[in-house]
């Protein structure tokens, strides 16, 4: 089964409330600009983005969710580059810790109510899947962004991209890609010689370019 690469939580971070990571890839807008939300709490979310931001600086975060949508202050708990060359353009992918600054009643009840949907549908589907009765999530398909999976030889980097185009070693396929899907491929290219990677990285461009733009 493949490895992934994930950024850990420092260790002088206090939550004051839980997060939930979603199955789903949720976008988000911090100010103008594009993001990925990666965790999520009734306090604030980690999120991806490609635009430079400062601790301290503060942002509307704004996230959509079917027909729900979230609207809050954000400060900038702390910012750093997760990736170089990996966001549009070649942009960096950076991660930024956020907190929610005095969301209205309104928005704490969306956001309560989204969690807990998130929550029952992961529910749902791991009960399903336990009893082989899989079905496809009913969820907003968000083709827009991608998973690039980047193999260095004896584990793989995940990371959250709008830059469809392949890396030099590994692949990149939509972010919402089932993640069982994913570590099926991932050992398919592992142990496939150099035609059998090339013919995975072409398939993989051929889903990234098929699918629909948002």
């Amino acid at each position: 089964m493949p490895k992934f690469a994930r950024v850990a939580p420092t260790g002088n971070e206090r939550r004051k409330a839980p997060r939930y990571r979603p199955a789903v890839i949720l976008p988000a807008l911090l100010g103008r600009h594009d993001a990925i939300v990666a965790d999520l709490s009734t306090c604030g979310a980690r999120v991806f983005h490609f635009a430079t931001i400062k601790r301290g600086d503060m942002l509307r975060f704004t996230m959509h969710y079917g027909e729900h949508v979230f609207s809050s202050l954000a400060r900038v708990l702390s910012s750093a580059i997760e990736a170089l060359g990996t966001g549009p353009s070649g942009a960096a992918t950076y991660e930024s810790r956020l907190q929610f600054v005095d969301p209205g009643s309104d928005e704490k009840a969306i956001l309560a109510s989204l969690l807990i949907d998130l929550q029952e549908r992961q529910a749902e589907r791991w009960v399903r899947n336990a009893k082989g009765e899989y079905a496809a999530e009913q969820l907003p398909r968000v083709v827009a962004y991608y998973t690039r999976l980047q193999w260095t030889g004896h584990t793989w980097l995940q990371t959250a991209t709008r830059d469809p185009r392949q890396p030099q070693e590994g692949l990149t396929i939509p972010a919402d890609t089932r993640l069982m899907e994913q570590k099926l491929i991932c050992d398919v290219y592992e142990g496939a010689d150099g035609a059998g990677r090339h013919l995975i990285r072409a398939i993989a461009t051929a889903v990234c370019e098929s699918a629909p733009s948002v």
